[in-house]
């Protein structure tokens, strides 16, 4: 009797874990899903959206136990990450400070770390070539700390900056309130700066990119006065993660795909719009998410501009609006 009470349970057991868990992702802008995966050793589920980039995010920080329901809301703001490290503990808001291991990358951790590195500044060589794209804490190197948003998948990974940059322009982030509005309904989590003080909870958002700087590495801000996807700082600094899926091809509606082409790009100035479809609108952002220019034309011309990367936002009959990165040289 007790043997047949036995298997009875472990079925039970199996089935009740399997129908918790949860891959629903999201198919059309705004919709929102579930992924399940581990984290801090600990099965966890978070909600997932398709955001106005037409990728799939996280709508929830890394380590936050809802979505958003405000800009200040406590419970979204999650764990705050040293860039190139992983879950590890180190990311809890709770975790007590240290000097950095020897050596000082993330080859030095790959066992895990609780702490968060201190004086001197954590990683702080700043080469441009280092990366935080490693699959597990086994795979970091050096030169290669390991995405923690792997744990969700392989088809998970930091945005880059040039990611964020896009989505930023997508959704018209501009704001804490128009980033809490967005699809991805970002929050004002602060940071923890690299001497481990915490700093503007409540007042201002940041964003690790998986994107290197000449200071350490760049990252998502905002606040009431600014908005800038391209700012950097040292990797010491604790920062909030969310995690991103990318699209097949970026921003591009499904029903006007075809119809649509950019060229030349990269372009010395102008570039052209193909497209069956009406244009609408054509606004070009630069890479902060500064709009620059604005018209209805199938040629724009980015002449008086600067050479970098632009993104072009297009609205083409009725259809959701194109982001299409534009590279100028």
């Amino acid at each position: 009797m007790k043997n047949i009470y036995f298997s009875i349970s472990v079925t039970l057991l199996f089935y009740i874990t399997s129908f918790s868990q949860c891959n629903q992702l999201p198919n059309t802008i705004g919709s929102t899903g579930c992924i399940t995966f581990i984290y801090k050793g600990i099965e966890t589920t978070l909600t997932t959206v398709k955001g106005a980039d037409g990728n799939i995010w996280l709508q929830q920080n890394l380590g936050s136990s809802n979505v958003a329901t405000t800009s200040t809301d406590a419970n979204s703001f999650g764990d705050l990450f040293q860039w190139g490290r992983w879950d590890d503990a180190h990311q809890e808001r709770t975790s007590t400070t240290s000097t950095p291991p020897n050596p000082n990358n993330p080859l030095g951790v790959t066992a895990g770390n609780p702490n968060f590195f201190t004086s001197p500044n954590w990683w702080s060589g700043f080469q441009l070539t280092d990366k935080w794209e490693a699959t597990t804490p086994a795979n970091a190197t050096d030169t290669n700390g390991c995405d923690p948003c792997k744990a969700i998948g392989n088809d998970w990974k930091l945005p880059s900056q040039e990611e964020w940059a896009a989505l930023v322009t997508a959704e018209n982030i501009n704001s804490p309130n128009s980033a809490f509005d967005s699809n991805l309904k970002l929050s004002v989590a602060g940071n923890r700066d690299a001497s481990g003080t915490f700093n503007f909870t409540g007042v201002r958002g940041y964003y690790w990119s998986n994107t290197t700087s000449s200071t350490g590495a760049k990252y998502l801000y905002y606040s009431s006065a600014i908005t800038n996807s391209s700012a950097g700082g040292p990797r010491g600094q604790g920062m909030s993660v969310r995690c991103l899926r990318l699209a097949s091809t970026l921003g591009v509606n499904p029903n006007v795909k075809s119809k649509f082409s950019i060229y030349p790009n990269p372009t010395n100035g102008i570039f052209f719009i193909e497209t069956k479809g009406i244009i609408k609108d054509v606004k070009v952002f630069d890479i902060v998410g500064k709009q620059i220019l604005e018209s209805d034309s199938k040629e724009i011309d980015l002449s008086k501009f600067e050479n970098g990367i632009y993104f072009a936002k297009i609205s083409i009959d009725e259809n959701t609006p194109i982001i299409q990165k534009i590279i100028k040289q």
